[in-house]
C-alpha cells in the first residue's frame, strides 16, 4: 500500500518509482515533506519524553484510552467536528464515555480504506466511485474484490447527484472531499443530499476526509452523517498535514450499526495505533491550533501553488480546480497535441518527477490529459522543481500554447459515458 514502506503495488508509476530511488525532484506522490517549524522541531525532538509519558501512562487503568481520547478531542476540535465531540455509551464496553465512540485508531489512511473494504467486501458490496479518484483506492477494492461503478465527478458533486445514486444498482457511495487529485469539495447542503440519499437507497457511505486539514471551509459532516441515520465509515489522516517521516495517525469511524463487524475486522488485525504517534499528533494538533493552519498546515503549499500558477500562465498546463486548497495541484492539458504520459517521462529524464493521470480511474479518459505535483514540499525544493519545469516549458515552446476556454462544471457526455461503467477485479493487481 502507498502509506506503507512496502514493495511498490505493481500499478504505481515509472514516475513514483524514479522519484523515490533514483533522486531528482519527487513532486510525484502526496507525502508532506515541508520544512518543520521550530515548534514542530521542538515537538520531535521531545519524543524520547513522549515515549516515557505512554510508557508511564499506558500502565494506568484507562490509560491508553485517555492518550486517545485526548488525540480526538484534539483532532475534531481543530477540524470543527462538533459532533464527535458530544456523550455517547461504548458498544463494547457499554460504559458512558465523553466522544464519538463507534471508531478505531489505525497508522494511515490505506490501512483504516483497507478495512473499511474488508466489510463491504463480507457483504459483497459494489461502490460508486467518482473520477479522478484516489491514485492507490483502485487497487484496495480490486485486491477486497470489491467492484466500483465509475462516474464522473461532476455527477456526485453536481445536480443530479441523487437520481444517479438511486438508479445505480451498487450498493455503497465512495466519497473523497476535498477530492484528490482535483480538491474539490462538497459543500454542506450537497453532503447532506448525499447522506440521506443514501440512507433512503439503503446504501453503504465510505467517506474519504484524509485532506480535511486543508479544508478552508468546514461544517461538520459528522452531524449530516449522524442525523441522516446513514450506514457510514469515515476515514481521517494526520500523514498530509505533517513532515513527520511516517509517523501518523488514521481515524475510522462508523455508524453505530456497522460497528461490531468493524470490531471483529479490526481486532482480527491490529491492536491498536502506536500511543507514541499519537501523542505526537496531539502535540503537533494543538501547536497548529495555537499557531494556526496558515503558519503552519499550509504555510509552505499556499506559496508554492502561487509560483507554480504564476509559472504556468499563458501555457497549455491549466489548474482543473481553482479553488484547490489541498496539497496537490491537478493541471488540464489543454493542448490536444501534449501527451502527458510524454510530459512524466520527458520530466524525469530532466530530473522532476510528476505524475500522469493514469493512475486516477478507470476509464481512460485522464491518462493523457492530466498531470498532478504535489505542493507539500520545502519552498527551496519546490522551486528547483519549477525551474525544470520552466526550463522544459521554453523548449518545448508551450508558453504560447492556446488555451482552451473555461466553462462551469456540468455533466457532459464523457461523465455520462463513465457513470455507465463498471469496475471489476483484476487479477494481478494489488
Amino acid at each position: 500500500m502507498p502509506d506503507e514502506q512496502q514493495a511498490p503495488p505493481p500499478n504505481m508509476t515509472v514516475a513514483m518509482l524514479g522519484a523515490m530511488s533514483a533522486g531528482g525532484i519527487n513532486l510525484a506522490d502526496g507525502r508532506n515533506r515541508t520544512r518543520l517549524t521550530r515548534a514542530q522541531r521542538e515537538i520531535i525532538d521531545s519524543l524520547p519524553q513522549l515515549f516515557e509519558v505512554a510508557t508511564t501512562t499506558g500502565r494506568q487503568p484507562n490509560g491508553r484510552e485517555q492518550i486517545e481520547r485526548e488525540f480526538l478531542t484534539a483532532f475534531y476540535t481543530a477540524t470543527k467536528q462538533q459532533a464527535m465531540l458530544g456523550t455517547f455509551t461504548d458498544v463494547a464496553t457499554q460504559t458512558c464515555t465523553r466522544g464519538y465512540s463507534y471508531l478505531f485508531l489505525t497508522q494511515s489512511a490505506s490501512l483504516s480504506i483497507e478495512f473499511a473494504a474488508k466489510l463491504l467486501a463480507s457483504k459483497n458490496s459494489s461502490v460508486i466511485m467518482a473520477e479522478p479518484f484516489l491514485d492507490y483506492m483502485r487497487g484496495i477494492f480490486d485486491r477486497t474484490r470489491v467492484r466500483y461503478e465509475a462516474c464522473g465527478e461532476s455527477v456526485i458533486f453536481g445536480p443530479n447527484a441523487a437520481g444517479f445514486i438511486k438508479r445505480s444498482s451498487a450498493k455503497g457511495v465512495f466519497l473523497c472531499t476535498p477530492n484528490n487529485p482535483t480538491g474539490r469539495q462538497m459543500d454542506a447542503e450537497q453532503f447532506k443530499l448525499i447522506a440521506e440519499t443514501c440512507k433512503a437507497s439503503d446504501k453503504i457511505l465510505l467517506l474519504d476526509a484524509t485532506f480535511r486539514l486543508f479544508d478552508r471551509r468546514p461544517y461538520d459532516q459528522y452531524k449530516i452523517l449522524l442525523d441522516s441515520g446513514v450506514s457510514f465509515m469515515t476515514v481521517e489522516d494526520t500523514g498530509k498535514a505533517f513532515p513527520t517521516e511516517e509517523m501518523k495517525v488514521s481515524i475510522l469511524a462508523c455508524s453505530k450499526d456497522l460497528y461490531p463487524e468493524l470490531l471483529k475486522i479490526y481486532t482480527e488485525i491490529l491492536l491498536r495505533a502506536a500511543p507514541v504517534h499519537v501523542l505526537l499528533m496531539t502535540r503537533l494538533l494543538d501547536d497548529a491550533m495555537k499557531k494556526g493552519f496558515a503558519n503552519t498546515i499550509w504555510r509552505d503549499l499556499d506559496k508554492n501553488r502561487k509560483n507554480l500558477r504564476n509559472l504556468l500562465q499563458g501555457t497549455c498546463f491549466q489548474p482543473d480546480y481553482h479553488e484547490s486548497t489541498i496539497n496537490l495541484e491537478w493541471l488540464d492539458i489543454t493542448n490536444p497535441n501534449v501527451n502527458a504520459d510524454v510530459v512524466a517521462n520527458d520530466l524525469r529524464e530532466r530530473g522532476l518527477h510528476v505524475l500522469s493521470g493514469a493512475q486516477f480511474g478507470s476509464s481512460g479518459h485522464y491518462d493523457q490529459n492530466n498531470i498532478r505535483l504535489s505542493l507539500s514540499r520545502e519552498q527551496e525544493y519546490f522551486a528547483r522543481g519549477l525551474a525544470i519545469l520552466d526550463g522544459y516549458i521554453n523548449e518545448k515552446g508551450l508558453r504560447t500554447a492556446p488555451l482552451a476556454p473555461t466553462v462551469p462544471m456540468q455533466p457532459n457526455a464523457i461523465d455520462l459515458a463513465i457513470g455507465a461503467m463498471i469496475g471489476t477485479p483484476k487479477d494481478g493487481l494489488t
